[in-house]
């Protein structure tokens, strides 16, 4: 049950972890945008839009954290009968998880989800925010230390 209860605050740890990333990099995307249609942008008015992005954050969090628990369990799997580098599996199980996720949501929906993924590169900089998640839940969770070479 001990276990059970460190994977779980692992993945909840990523969730927030992978969330707050995708929201500060979509509210960095967007400010870019009005940048370079010469829109002045205060670091007062940057801040602030930045925090109030993170009202999204409930509804974010939980898509993420669907992805991520099925990613990261693939990510166990594959780790398990095909070995390699298991801190590089939950990663790339982070990444794609949130660029499948957005990916879905745009063709589900017609319009791409969160406005700083609308470009490829706003979109990668998304499943970079899945692979600080997917690193975070690596770090975190039990058994890793195994792995650590001394």
């Amino acid at each position: 049950m001990r276990r059970f209860f460190h994977y779980t605050a692992a993945w909840l740890v990523a969730v927030l972890g992978g969330s707050v990333t995708s929201s500060v990099f979509s509210s960095h995307f967007v400010l870019s945008e009005l940048r370079a249609i010469d829109i002045p942008i205060s670091f007062a008015t940057q801040l602030k839009m930045t925090i109030d992005d993170f009202a999204i954050l409930q509804t974010l969090g939980m898509a993420i954290g669907a992805a991520f628990l099925i990613a990261f369990i693939i990510a166990a799997v594959c780790h398990r009968f095909i070995g390699g580098a298991e801190r590089l599996w939950f990663m790339v199980a982070g990444m794609s998880a949130v660029i499948t996720l957005l990916l879905l949501m745009s063709w589900q929906l017609q319009l791409m989800p969160i406005a700083g993924a609308r470009s490829n590169l706003g979109l990668l900089m998304q499943g970079v925010a899945g692979l600080v998640g997917g690193w975070l839940f690596w770090r975190l969770k039990p058994g890793r230390n195994a792995e650590i070479p001394s």
